[in-house]
């Protein structure tokens, strides 16, 4: 449901209250089906929001932004032009998606968490609230939504796997054979050790 909407008229930004078809085809702006979206959303030229979409409060999306299938995207959110947000992926209250920034399938992004311009974050990756990401997030594992990444404001890396989710500190031998124990022995011949050299390259 839409009660209202800011766009572009002639370079300024105008409130549009139950807002047309045609007001959103002339900015090649399509919104698909079964779509909400809060007070105070800015949506720029070009922006693609595909069905069952959910859009908080006060969120900014830039030019030809493409928003994918049932993402969730909190309030206070800034997604700038280029963007891509895969489907279900969730962005938390207050985070910073950046220019050309490509979010992945089932991705969860943090509160207040930044992504720097033109990062690539992989299908089921998880990002803690409060970080700042300057490198692209590999996904490793589908199976086991295994990767790996850095907090660039305090150089912590963070080791995901499953549920799981700690420091490379506070990797210990009994973490690593609880979650051995948990998947299967075999993951960790197959992937666990691809998981490590990952986070030693970050």
């Amino acid at each position: 449901m839409i009660t209202e909407i800011f766009l572009r008229k002639n370079g300024v930004w105008r409130k549009f209250t139950n807002c047309s078809n045609d007001e959103l085809s002339k900015r090649n702006i399509t919104i698909g089906e079964q779509v909400n979206i809060g007070k105070g959303v800015h949506i720029d030229d070009g922006v693609t929001i595909k069905d069952r979409v959910y859009i908080g409060d006060k969120v900014y999306i830039g030019k030809g932004v493409i928003v994918e299938e049932k993402a969730d995207i909190g309030s206070r959110v800034k997604i700038k032009s280029s963007a891509y947000i895969g489907y279900k992926s969730v962005i938390r209250n207050g985070a910073t998606i950046g220019l050309s920034v490509y979010v992945g399938d089932k991705t969860y992004i943090g509160y207040n968490t930044k992504i720097d311009y033109g990062i690539t974050i992989g299908n089921g990756s998880y990002i803690g609230p409060d970080v700042i990401i300057g490198k692209n997030i590999n996904s490793i594992s589908s199976k086991y939504n295994c990767n790996a990444f850095i907090d660039e404001k305090t150089n912590t890396k963070f080791i995901r796997i499953g549920d799981e989710i700690c420091t490379e500190e506070e990797w210990t031998e009994e973490i690593q054979e609880e979650l051995i124990i948990q998947y299967d022995r075999k993951w960790w011949y197959d992937e666990g050790k691809e998981v490590f050299n990952f986070l030693k390259k970050l």
